[in-house]
């Protein structure tokens, strides 16, 4: 995810504001590091920053709206398709692939300039290339490749349309890496919920395992019962710490994101269980 904001001059350096803005994003709860900084000709300062970690629309607006309320900030745009920004006008590269002429691709010039809120469009002689500045408050890269791919369509055959940056490798690798840690996190996962399963679902149907999961050890408590409690507690506030995290900095900021809903659902489930558990050690009935 990369957004762009827009600052007045005559405040501190660039590369300052750029740390606070870093700072305020991950006391959001997400995680940021800077792409770019430039001025442009209307004595204003952009900077772009990469954001991981959002998974809504909720997300940006948070992000959107903390950001607006420091000073200096005048525009906060966040988008999850938008390449590039400055000020209140987006860029974006598309790439085309696809069989398409030189006579097909003036149409799509046209067709992109008709459409409301294009600013301009660019597309070299011979290139697989388009770039557009558009105002993202009246249209976006969706609607982009929609008329691209249904302008060409019946010209030259079938095309596709797709997001294209110079700097796409490096965030492919970034988004993959961070796919890696999800995928990690997910197996680690299973190694400790699979057996809460089978020792609560399946093996309390075979004789014999469910005679020892059934073992009291202290009062009603169950040999069962400590396993799943064992099993589920690194998986609650070991492997989820990341949405305690999450959800502390949202709060903070008066704010609720995923991280709460997951943080409160698992978190109900989890001391609700060991409440039975505390209560089983402590009856000798149920």
């Amino acid at each position: 995810m990369n957004f762009s904001l827009t600052m007045d001059d005559g405040l501190p350096p660039l590369s300052y504001l750029v740390e606070t803005i870093r700072e305020t994003i991950e006391d959001a709860g997400f995680e940021a590091s800077s792409i770019e900084n430039e001025a442009n000709e209307r004595s204003r300062q952009v900077c772009r920053i990469r954001i991981n970690g959002m998974t809504c629309t909720s997300c940006s607006s948070t992000i959107e709206s903390v950001l607006q309320s420091l000073n200096g900030v005048q525009i906060a745009h966040v988008a999850l398709a938008i390449e590039e920004a400055e000020d209140d006008v987006s860029k974006i590269d598309l790439k085309i692939d696809g069989e398409f002429t030189d006579e097909s691709m003036t149409i799509v010039e046209r067709s992109l300039e008709a459409l409301p809120g294009v600013q301009s469009v660019e597309i070299k002689n011979g290139s697989d290339k388009i770039s557009v500045l558009y105002k993202p408050d009246v249209t976006g890269p969706r609607n982009l490749i929609r008329v691209i791919e249904s302008t060409v369509f019946g010209q030259s055959g079938h095309i596709k349309a797709t997001v294209f940056s110079e700097g796409g490798v490096g965030r492919e690798s970034q988004k993959q890496e961070e796919i890696r840690q999800y995928y990690k996190s997910f197996l680690w996962s299973l190694v400790f919920t699979v057996p809460v399963f089978l020792t609560a679902m399946v093996f309390m149907y075979i004789p014999g395992i469910k005679h020892l999961l059934m073992y009291k050890v202290i009062n009603m408590l169950t040999i069962g019962e400590i396993i799943r409690w064992l099993l589920a507690t690194p998986v609650q506030f070991i492997i989820g710490w990341r949405f305690y995290v999450g959800s502390y900095k949202a709060l903070r900021r008066g704010s609720a994101n995923m991280d709460v809903l997951i943080a409160l659902g698992t978190n109900a489930a989890y001391f609700y269980s060991l409440y039975t558990v505390l209560r089983a050690a402590k009856s000798r009935f149920l």
